[in-house]
């Protein structure tokens, strides 16, 4: 069944994609609540659990993004997409029962293989579910579960402490008696196995490219069709996703390892507990990357519609200041809640700029190369971001600040802000030419031939 005679089916797939991207982000952040216990459990340093927040996960998914991608433009994304789930729920759940740093890395990395298949086969199925001008509001949806997904796992995290305080989780005696990090690990590695059996009962391949205009269809003054380039050359759009995936990622930077370490550092800085943390963390991240990720699409669509189409970069670049100032400040007070305050303005400012590569990816890429162009921000992602931000923070903080996380964030603020600054600058002309519909004739025509 198509697009054109189903909406609500369409609506559907974006759901349980939304619904896969919760709970790989559960499984990929939630060992930030659980530092100190897997620190004591298995008697590694920070700079270990930097390891396995960081590279463990990320490098694996940023060298398995590209291969997979590939797979993606040219295969049947619903089976590779139930195969990546698969894989990541086993590593996730076989994580309970790592007995030393070596293991749970080697398993961090399964998490990495799996989860490297959602999110550009995604991007490319939403894009031959929805004509190109709807494309904006089922992403920022899809991203904004995964915001969702990222601030649950802090808020399952919570709640399974207090659950197992009170020896009332309802699993075999083997599981319960485990330490709680072990009995959290193990409880989330099922849900993705559920997904996956739902996914291959409900949901169909659809036709690659199906949303595109057939030809003579298209008004005059229509934006190109998915086969087409909306950049006036190849050398604009090059320099346009080089520029954009920098800037976007220097900013995930800072997102990844606030996600990473930030419950730790209310942890040590004013003695709370991690329940307490969990709860909090989780609530403020919710609210806010919700919010955050639908914030700029949204108001972008808005503005669009009265004529600037560009609004969507220039909102992210006037972001960008925000999100610094609002960053120094939350690792800077010395009480706690307005910290916490803060914390929650951050997250809404820093992820209206982190959620738009899948939102711009869809709308500006060709319908055979979406997944790719996504692999390659996530390729960026993985090592500049998810990998760096992380063990970056832990080690600084073991070097050079004597376990003064606060410190160590700080500097990695100062430093990454200006520079996502710059590269946004950067991609605004290409990004500008290519949304007000000045792609040269040739490029367009050479795209079709």
């Amino acid at each position: 069944m198509s697009y054109r005679t189903s909406e609500a089916r369409a609506w559907y797939v974006v759901a349980v994609l939304s619904m896969l991207s919760i709970v790989s982000y559960m499984d990929r952040l939630a060992l930030g609540l659980l530092v100190q216990p897997i620190k004591a459990d298995l008697g590694i340093t920070d700079t270990q659990i930097g390891l396995l927040m960081g590279p463990a996960f990320a490098l694996v998914y940023a060298g398995a993004a590209l291969p997979i991608a590939f797979a993606i433009d040219r295969s049947n994304r619903k089976w590779i997409i139930i195969s990546g789930v698969v894989v990541w729920s086993l590593a996730t759940l076989l994580s309970a029962f790592a007995t030393n740093f070596t293991t749970l890395f080697l398993l961090r990395m399964g998490v990495g293989v799996g989860e490297a298949v959602l999110a550009p086969a995604a991007v490319s199925i939403i894009g031959d579910l929805f004509v190109r001008e709807r494309r904006p509001t089922p992403m920022a949806t899809m991203i904004a579960a995964q915001a969702g997904g990222a601030s649950a796992s802090f808020l399952l995290v919570a709640a399974l402490l207090g659950l197992a305080a009170r020896g009332a989780l309802p699993l075999p005696e083997a599981i319960a008696s485990l330490p709680v990090w072990r009995v959290m690990l193990f409880t989330i590695g099922l849900p993705g196995l559920v997904l996956a059996v739902l996914m291959a009962l409900t949901v169909s391949e659809p036709k690659r490219g199906g949303t595109s205009e057939p030809a003579g269809e298209k008004p005059a003054d229509a934006a190109p069709g998915d086969a087409e380039s909306m950049f006036r050359s190849r050398t604009s759009e090059r320099r346009f996703y080089i520029a954009f995936i920098l800037g976007n990622n220097l900013i995930s930077l800072i997102l990844f390892m606030m996600a990473a370490w930030f419950p730790t550092y209310l942890i040590r800085t004013f003695g709370e507990t991690a329940q307490r943390v969990g709860t909090i963390f989780g609530a403020c991240t919710i609210v806010g990357g919700i919010v955050g990720s639908l914030l700029v699409p949204v108001v972008a669509e808005r503005f669009a519609r009265r004529g600037y189409r560009d609004m969507t970069l220039r909102l992210a670049i006037a972001f960008v200041p925000l999100t610094m100032i609002t960053a120094l400040i939350a690792t800077n007070l010395s009480g706690f809640t307005a910290t916490v305050l803060m914390l929650a303005l951050f997250w809404i400012i820093s992820n209206s700029i982190g959620a738009l590569p899948s939102v711009i990816v869809t709308s500006l890429a060709r319908a055979n190369e979406r997944a790719r162009i996504y692999a390659a921000h996530m390729l960026v992602q993985s090592i500049l971001a998810a990998s760096a931000g992380p063990f970056l923070a832990g080690y600084l903080s073991d070097r050079y600040f004597d376990g003064d996380l606060g410190k160590a964030m700080t500097a990695i603020i100062i430093v990454a802000c200006p520079l996502s600054f710059i590269a946004l600058i950067a991609a605004f002309k290409p990004y500008r030419e290519a949304v007000n519909g000045v792609a040269a004739p040739a490029a367009t025509a050479a795209a079709t031939a």
